[in-house]
């Protein structure tokens, strides 16, 4: 249990994941800004993910 209760510890005061979910962030919003500022890319991506919805459902 005491290994446990490391593994917490060790696991909240860890910092290192920290920067890796900001540049996550980041790149989640220049994504979204790119897709409502070029149609084209919209309308791909929503073809694309049709597509794939109705693969999903067939399968």
């Amino acid at each position: 249990m005491t290994s446990f209760k490391n593994f917490i510890k060790n696991l909240l005061v860890d910092e290192e994941g920290a920067t890796a979910i900001e540049y996550a962030l980041i790149v989640a919003m220049v994504s979204i800004v790119v897709v409502a500022l070029m149609p084209g890319v919209k309308d791909a991506l929503v073809s694309i993910f049709g597509k794939i919805t109705v693969a999903l459902n067939a399968a």
